[in-house]
């Protein structure tokens, strides 16, 4: 993004296999003497899937869906004429029916134009190293009421508290 020289705009839309869509837009604003801004939308829409069960595996009449999104606003500049830098603090986020996660993070990325190896014999054309930390923040954890299941502690008493309210309680992921 450092190297951007002109603003610019990406839109795609791709369908995919099994009613899976995605799609990914940005724009990138060039400011004179200040670096490049820009904005990103990450989208993918998995389609209507049935619902099944122990008791129905071929579906029980109802129907979910499950989405992923990512937003983000990125800066990027180039400190010398071989070293750029560029940073993103994005806004994630994922459902499943009435089951979602979400989490802030942050990435950050240089990129150095070496002398290595240029046919040209300009540092322009030499060998390009870039390194990146992607997705750096929050863990996400999947919450909602499709986590909620009544137990019963003891199914052969009678007397026990039948039917007390618990929740699956999800493990967090990076």
């Amino acid at each position: 993004m450092a190297k951007l020289e002109d603003n610019e705009a990406v839109f795609v839309q791709q369908p995919w296999l099994v009613g899976i869509t995605t799609a990914f837009a940005a724009v990138g604003f060039r400011i004179p003497s200040l670096g490049t801004m820009a904005l990103e939308l990450i989208y993918a829409d998995y389609g209507e899937m049935e619902v099944t069960t122990m008791d129905f595996q071929n579906g029980n009449g109802e129907h979910f869906d499950a989405k992923d999104l990512a937003f983000s606003i990125s800066y990027g500049r180039n400190l010398t004429n071989w070293f750029g830098v560029g940073f993103s603090g994005k806004y994630i986020a994922s459902q499943i029916w009435h089951t979602s996660a979400s989490a802030i993070a942050a990435d950050l990325g240089i990129q150095i134009n070496t002398t290595f190896f240029p046919p040209s014999g300009q540092r322009k054309d030499g060998l390009v190293l870039g390194m990146s930390i992607s997705n750096y923040g929050k863990c996400m954890r999947y919450d909602g009421i499709d986590l909620l299941s009544p137990i019963d502690i003891d199914p052969n008493y009678e007397r026990n508290f039948r039917d007390v309210p618990g929740q699956f309680r999800l493990q967090e992921w990076e």
